[in-house]
């Protein structure tokens, strides 16, 4: 199977086909050799005409025109070919169900469309992630074959050139956002669920002592401004006394150090966590404060607005209030007033949508997307690494992660063309819970062929997993300083893309 057929954009994954089917291997009740016998197993809905072919036993013709929801009923107890002749130009609500069961494997070829509407979803005892010879042998599906490129529209790329640089370092410095899902959890239900600003949870620091729910920004920030950034102890200490469950915050944060063609090394911070004792402590340990005061970072980059991104502020100004912010233009009135009240004294850069080049070889690209909790808009990073390729670093990837993959595609020029390398969260399974259409994002994963994959924090420990049961190139790490599993990169780990 060649790997780059898999998903090419987005619109395919939302308007043509959607999911992937690994088909059941197992025992067959009947040898059914007859095309008879074949019949009795297949059926239409909807629309749909399935029949056995005049000329070969063991291929099934699809043909007609599907309605709203229309099925194919295919129980294989042998290996069949089914012709798809039916139309897909329905409306982008038409759904095309191939229905699965029984031990035969099957080829999908010669289909024919008019249009791209509608999607083909596969069901039934098959459609899991990683069953036996599956992957391979059943997914003649459309959605992994290179026919299905005809249904899709050339993708204009413009190979926008940001130059090139010889490596990228990233040391997490903290990947842990909170502790406990569960707490977490129950303060959102509390204050009326994901859609509710999250200024007002009154979680730490921005807790007024009201309850959960009931907080208000300026009577928040009141309390702790005399004290930001200096003097943070006294800052959480206020914070603990007046917000809910104090001790869940943690924060998300890394150090990104870019070499040059030339040998310089830059290095720049990307977000600033959430809870300020434990950032502080993070810091601390990774280095980070005696870099920051000796102006060895030349700018923080606030991927977005959320709590575990931004909150903890306070502590990259204790060591450098002036040095150089960059965040997304989409931040909300409270979210730009927190930056001054957290005694930040140098300049701010509001990122606007799309590509912002950096330095040679190293480029911000903002998403305008809504997130939960009330937050617009995410920042991430590119890098083009001398002789190895793309190389792309994101917070939490609220847009997605074919999304993130598909923008590169079509708006970067990198060497060898080559997409090599990925850190950060990839906002997968962040509770630890699974969907089976999470599974689509790990298969569809594979097309870009990465040879180097760096994941934590929101990527969930479910899907890191996933990732090496399907042989991802993962990094793994130490599980050390209260990261949670080894199967990803945890607090203190570091990755290199490049020399």
């Amino acid at each position: 199977m060649n790997r780059k057929n898999l998903f090419s954009t987005t619109a395919e994954l939302s308007a043509v086909i959607v999911a992937a089917a690994v088909l059941w291997f197992g025992a067959s009740a009947a040898s059914a050799a007859s095309a008879t016998a074949l019949a009795e197993q297949i059926r239409g809905v909807g629309g749909l005409k399935a029949e056995i072919s005049d000329t070969d036993a063991n291929t099934v013709n699809v043909t007609g025109s599907a309605a709203v929801t229309s099925t194919l009923i295919l129980n294989l107890d042998r290996d069949v070919t089914v012709n798809w002749g039916a139309d897909l130009s329905g409306s982008v609500a038409s759904k095309y169900i191939l229905n699965l069961s029984g031990p035969g494997a099957f080829n999908l070829s010669g289909i024919i469309s008019n249009g791209i509407g509608g999607c083909v979803t596969v069901t039934g005892e098959g459609a899991a992630l990683g069953v036996g010879a599956g992957l391979v042998g059943g997914m003649g599906l459309f959605s992994y074959s290179s026919g299905r490129e005809a249904f899709l529209p050339k993708v204009d790329r413009k190979m926008t050139d940001f130059g090139v640089c010889k490596s990228v370092k990233v040391t997490n410095i903290s990947e842990t956002s909170w502790f406990y899902n569960d707490v977490f959890m129950a303060n959102v239900r509390a204050a009326g669920g994901l859609l509710v600003d999250q200024y007002t949870l009154n979680w730490a620091p921005l807790g007024n002592g009201k309850g959960v729910g009931k907080g208000v920004y300026s009577e928040a920030i009141a309390k702790l401004k005399p004290y930001l950034p200096n003097n943070l102890e006294k800052a959480w200490e206020i914070a603990q006394e007046n917000s809910v469950n104090p001790d869940n915050p943690g924060g998300f944060s890394c150090l990104i150090e870019v070499e040059s063609l030339e040998g310089e090394v830059t290095a720049y911070l990307m977000d600033a966590g959430w809870s300020y004792a434990w950032m502080d402590d993070a810091f601390r340990r990774e280095g980070v404060d005696k870099m920051l005061a000796d102006n060895k970072i030349k700018a923080l980059f606030v991927t977005h607005e959320h709590m575990d991104h931004y909150w903890g502020v306070p502590t990259v100004f204790k060591y450098r209030p002036d040095v150089a912010v960059y965040h997304p233009a989409s931040f909300f009135p409270n979210g730009k007033q927190y930056l001054k009240d957290s005694g930040h004294t140098g300049k701010v850069t509001e990122v606007t949508k799309g590509l912002h080049k950096v330095q040679p070889g190293m480029a911000l690209y903002l998403f305008e997307i809504p997130i939960i909790l009330k937050v617009y808009g995410e920042m991430s990073l590119y890098f083009n690494v001398k002789d190895l390729g793309l190389v792309s670093v994101t917070g939490c990837c609220h847009q997605g992660i074919i999304l993130f993959a598909d923008t590169a595609y079509r708006e970067l020029k990198y060497e060898r063309d080559k997409f090599h390398g990925l850190y950060g969260g990839l906002h997968i399974s962040p509770f630890e819970d699974w969907d089976p259409k999470y599974d689509d994002l790990v298969i569809g994963l594979k097309k870009w062929e990465l040879e180097k994959i760096g994941c934590n924090h929101c990527t969930g420990i479910m899907t890191a997993r996933k990732f090496i049961d399907v042989n991802y190139p993962v990094v793994r790490g130490t599980a050390r300083f209260r990261s949670k599993s080894d199967v990803y990169l945890g607090n203190g780990d570091v990755i290199t893309f490049g020399v």
